[in-house]
């Protein structure tokens, strides 16, 4: 299984967590564009802020090929 990290690089001062959720959403959404099935081919795996303060969001995806071509293609950070 293969995990990808992604960094979350909008923030807000609510206390909501509103841009966690929306980066959550937004690269599950994509993902789910392309065919793959939450909680089947992927799903979210942690949460956590580096040591430079960036949230980074980490998705395991059950299948290794699929994880690369994903890595590579890429997401769509304003999607």
């Amino acid at each position: 299984m293969a995990i990808i990290e992604y960094t979350v690089k909008e923030y807000t001062t609510t206390t909501d967590q509103f841009a966690t959720y929306d980066a959550i959403a937004n690269v599950s959404a994509q993902l789910a564009d392309q065919g793959f099935e939450y909680s089947v081919d992927f799903w979210l795996q942690e949460v956590y802020y580096d040591a430079d303060g960036n949230q980074q969001l980490k998705f395991q995806f059950a299948d290794d090929k699929q994880a690369m071509l994903i890595k590579i293609k890429g997401i769509d950070n304003n999607g």
